[in-house]
C-alpha cells in the first residue's frame, strides 16, 4: 500500500527517478546539505548504513565541486566496493529541487552543522528527515527543532548509534 502511494505521489509530481539518475528499485537516502558539512565520522556511518542495506544508495548534492572530489576520494579510499552507490546531483531551481526531493525515501542529516533550508525543503516535499541527536551548537540542532515542531520528534535520533541503526 505504501509503495503504491509513493508511486502515485511521484506521478503527481511529474518526476521520475530515472530522469534524475536514480535506480527505480533502490532505497534512496538523500542528503542535500553542502558537502562541506560532511566529516569522516559521518561518512563512516553512511558506509555502515550501506553495508547493512544492500538495496540503498546515497544521493548527494554536488556542491561545492572541490568538496565532491574530496568526498569521492574519501569513499574510494575507505569503501571502494560501495563507491558506485553514491550518486551526485547538480543544484536545481527551487521548484525542481522540491519535486526531486520527493523521489528519495529518507533524508539523512549531518551532525556538526545540520540541515536548515535543506531540511525545510525535504519536509516540504514530503521527504522524512532523520536528524542526529542534539549537539551543542545551534547550527547542529535546527533539523531536530524542525522535526519536533511538525510533530515528528521520533525522527530525532537519541544517539549517533541510533541514527546509524
Amino acid at each position: 500500500m505504501l509503495e503504491e502511494e509513493e508511486e502515485e505521489t511521484r506521478e503527481f509530481l511529474g518526476v521520475s527517478r530515472m530522469e534524475w539518475g536514480l535506480p527505480e528499485d533502490a532505497v534512496v537516502l538523500a542528503c542535500f546539505n553542502t558537502l562541506i558539512k560532511l566529516r569522516p565520522a559521518m561518512l563512516r556511518r553512511w558506509v555502515n548504513i550501506l553495508q547493512r542495506a544492500p538495496a540503498a544508495v546515497i544521493w548527494l548534492l554536488r556542491a561545492p565541486r572541490t568538496a565532491e572530489d574530496k568526498v569521492r576520494a574519501w569513499w574510494l579510499q575507505h569503501a571502494p566496493e560501495l563507491a558506485h552507490r553514491i550518486i551526485f546531483t547538480d543544484t536545481a531551481a527551487k521548484e525542481d529541487h522540491i519535486r526531486r526531493s520527493a523521489l528519495a525515501d529518507l533524508f539523512l542529516d549531518t551532525d556538526i552543522y545540520g540541515a536548515h533550508s535543506t531540511g525545510t525543503d525535504a519536509l516540504w516535499s514530503g521527504l522524512p528527515l532523520l536528524a542526529p541527536t542534539h549537539m551543542l551548537a545551534m547550527a547542529a540542532r535546527v533539523s531536530g527543532s524542525l522535526l519536533r515542531t511538525v510533530g515528528l520528534a521520533h525522527l530525532v535520533a537519541r544517539s549517533l548509534g541510533e541514527y546509524q541503526d
